[in-house]
This record gives structure tokens, C-alpha cells and sequence, in this order.
């Protein structure tokens, strides 16, 4: 991959100036090599940016996030899904009492205190019935805002064509205007020093 990176960096048909790194069906941070991959984006003079659950980092990921060096406007986008650590884990399918939404938050405290101004902490909240009381939703916003990042973005799953939303063990939320409208009038009243904004659908 180091051998493709350079090629990007400087190939014949001109320069690409971001690299994103993500993972199919499962987390980037996976990968036994992503630190490698991760200082090899940033050395080679890419906008670097990573989708991740942030469920782990390693001192040397820490290292490279706070490298003088790094392009501004690189970015951490960390998906958080959730206010509560039961909701989390019900939304993700996780059979355990374990607070992984709490190690999440640690991790993202860690980047925080050691990250160059220029790379950004962007964090994503996929709504659905298990995670989207508008009490937990506050909360999730109170707690990011202390953690000092610097955008949550809230988004749904698309639904399936003809979608019965009355079968057993429905994720997705029906009234989503009303929920919308609701979250929209917390964020004016919570007045949180950093951006919010909705994914939303073209026949929203």
C-alpha cells in the first residue's frame, strides 16, 4: 500500500489531495497495519481523514494526530449511535453489559488532548428506535460538547421498500419529520459551541 500511496501522491495523471480510510463491513482501526497506513497518508502530504467506531487506538495513533506536519482539515469522523451504553449496545447488536460507549468517549478525550489543531473530531448518530428519545439524544449532545468535538452529525437508515414498521423488533423510526423538528428545536435551545447537522433524505 505504501508503494500505491506514493503513486497517488505523485502520479502522472496529477495529485489527489485527500485520502480516506474506511473499511468494508468492518473498522479501519482493525487493520494490523492502519498506523503504518495512517503515517504513510500523513508523510506523503494527503488530507487525511478515517470512518471509524474508535473502539481503539494505539500510542502511535496518538503520535501521528498530533504531527506538525499533518494537513488541516484532516479529520476523525467517530460513529457514536447513542446517549446511553445500554442503547449502544442494543443498536449494535452487542450482547453485553460492558459501557463501550463510555471507551469510545475515552478514546475520543485521548485524541482530543493530544491532537494538532488541525484535524477536526467529527462524530455521527444513526437514529433509530432503540437510541432516539429526545432525553437521550440531549444528553449525547451534552456529552460531546464537553468532550470538545467539533461536529455531530445525526442521520437514519434507509428503510426497505414497503417496510412494515409494526413487525417485531422494528430499528427504524416512521415519524422522522417529528423527531427532526424535535432535535432541531433542542440544538436552538442547547445554543452548543459546535455544528450540527442532518442527513437528510431527498423526499425529506
Amino acid at each position: 500500500y505504501k508503494e500505491i500511496i506514493k503513486e497517488v501522491a505523485s502520479g502522472p495523471n496529477g495529485r489527489i489531495e485527500k485520502l480516506i480510510l474506511a473499511g468494508y463491513a468492518t473498522d479501519p482501526l482493525n487493520y494490523e497495519h492502519f498506523d503504518q497506513l495512517f503515517e504513510t497518508s500523513v508523510k506523503n502530504n494527503f488530507i487525511t481523514g478515517m470512518h471509524t467506531k474508535l473502539l481503539k487506538i494505539s500510542n502511535k495513533f496518538l503520535e501521528i494526530v498530533s504531527d506538525k506536519t499533518i494537513r488541516d482539515k484532516s479529520y476523525v469522523s467517530v460513529s457514536v449511535d447513542a446517549g446511553k451504553k445500554e442503547s449502544y449496545n442494543e443498536t449494535h447488536g452487542i450482547k453485553s453489559t460492558l459501557d463501550i460507549l463510555g471507551k469510545i468517549y475515552k478514546n475520543i478525550e485521548k485524541i482530543k488532548q493530544r491532537k494538532n489543531d488541525k484535524v477536526d473530531i467529527n462524530t455521527t448518530y444513526l437514529l433509530t428506535t432503540a437510541n432516539s428519545g429526545i432525553e437521550e439524544v440531549s444528553k449525547s449532545i451534552d456529552d460531546l460538547s464537553s468532550l470538545g468535538v467539533d461536529t455531530l452529525r445525526f442521520s437514519f437508515p434507509q428503510v426497505p421498500r414497503n417496510y412494515d414498521y409494526n413487525q417485531k423488533g422494528n430499528i427504524f423510526v416512521k415519524d422522522r419529520k417529528n423527531l427532526i423538528d424535535k432535535i432541531d428545536e433542542l440544538i436552538l435551545k442547547k445554543k452548543k459551541n459546535f455544528n450540527f447537522c442532518f442527513y437528510r433524505w431527498p423526499w425529506y
